[in-house]
C-alpha cells in the first residue's frame, strides 16, 4: 500500500474543517471561562496544580461531595434544633397552665411580654387564669390591655381562641365592676326595638332585636347567640356575660372582637354592629 504524503494546501482545508467543528466546543468552553476572584483562583490552581488537571478535578470532585454533606448535616441540625424548640414550647406552655391556679397573676405578666404567635400556643394557661375573677388576680388595666392587643392578632382559627376570648373578656370586665347587685332588676331585649335608654345597676340581656343611642353603666350585660344589632352604644363599668362556645355565632364573634378592643379601658363604645 502507498501512503501519499498529504499536500499543505490540503492541511490548511482540514484545519480549517476542524476549526468549523471545534466552533461551538469552544463556545462553550469561553462560557465556563472563570470570573470573579475565587473563580480565577480556581482557575491559577489548575494552570500551575503540580499534580496535573486529572488530581484537581478529583479534589474539586471531594470538596463538592463535603459540601452536599455538610447541607444535609446543617439541614437535618436545623430540623431537629426546630422540632426541640417546638417541643419546649409546648413544654412552658403546659408548665404555664399548671402555674396559672396558683400564680396566675405571674403566669398573665409572662403571657403579655410574649409576642403574638407564642401566646397562641398558651391559650389553655390564660383560660385558667380567666376562670377566676380580676380582682383576686391584682392586675393592671395596662397588662390587660396588652394582652387584649395581642389576642387580636392571633389567628381566630387557632383551637382554644374563642373560648380563652370569651372568657378573658369576663375576665377583664371584672375589674371595672362587679356587675349589678343581687336582686338587681332584670331589662330584656328580644326581637324588638329600643331607641334613646339609660340604664344602671342592672342585669341587661340582649337576646335578639336592636338597640340604638344606648347607655348602660354597672350593669351585667348578658349575651346570647340571638344576633342584636347595636347602634351608638356606650357600656360603662359592666360586666360581660357571653357563652363560651368553641364555634360561636358570627354575633358573638363580631360583639367580642368589640369588647376585646376595650379591654382595660372601663368604656367600650359601638358604634355599629
Amino acid at each position: 500500500m502507498v501512503v501519499m504524503p498529504i499536500l499543505n494546501q490540503d492541511c490548511k482545508k482540514i484545519r480549517r474543517e476542524i476549526d468549523d467543528a471545534l466552533k461551538p466546543i469552544k463556545s462553550d468552553i469561553l462560557s465556563l471561562s472563570p470570573k470573579g476572584s475565587w473563580a480565577r483562583a480556581l482557575h491559577r490552581a489548575k494552570e500551575f496544580s503540580i499534580f496535573g488537571p486529572t488530581a484537581l478535578l478529583a479534589m474539586v470532585i471531594a470538596l463538592t461531595i463535603t459540601l452536599v454533606n455538610r447541607r444535609d448535616t446543617d439541614v437535618k441540625f436545623q430540623t431537629n434544633t426546630e422540632n426541640s424548640l417546638k417541643r419546649l414550647d409546648s413544654l412552658e406552655a403546659s408548665v404555664r397552665a399548671i402555674q396559672a391556679v396558683n400564680a396566675p397573676m405571674k403566669v398573665v405578666q409572662e403571657l403579655a411580654a410574649l409576642d403574638a404567635s407564642t401566646l397562641a400556643k398558651n391559650l389553655l394557661a390564660l383560660q385558667k387564669v380567666s376562670e377566676k375573677r380580676l380582682s383576686d388576680v391584682n392586675l393592671t388595666t395596662g397588662v390587660l390591655r396588652e394582652v387584649g392587643h395581642k389576642l387580636q392578632s392571633i389567628d381566630e382559627n387557632t383551637p382554644g381562641y374563642w373560648p380563652t376570648v370569651i372568657q378573658f373578656i369576663r375576665f377583664a370586665s371584672t375589674g371595672a365592676s362587679s356587675g349589678a347587685a343581687a336582686g338587681a332588676g332584670t331589662f330584656t331585649i328580644a326581637n324588638s326595638v329600643t331607641n334613646g335608654m339609660k340604664l344602671k345597676n342592672k342585669v341587661l340581656i340582649l337576646d335578639g332585636g336592636s338597640i340604638a343611642n344606648f347607655y348602660c353603666e354597672n350593669c351585667t350585660v348578658v349575651l346570647t347567640e340571638n344576633p342584636v344589632q347595636m347602634r351608638g352604644v356606650v357600656f360603662v363599668n359592666c360586666l360581660f356575660e357571653i357563652p363560651v362556645l368553641e364555634a360561636p355565632s358570627d354575633f358573638i364573634k363580631q360583639a367580642s372582637r368589640m369588647l376585646l378592643a376595650g379591654v382595660g379601658s372601663g368604656t367600650t363604645t359601638i358604634d355599629q354592629l
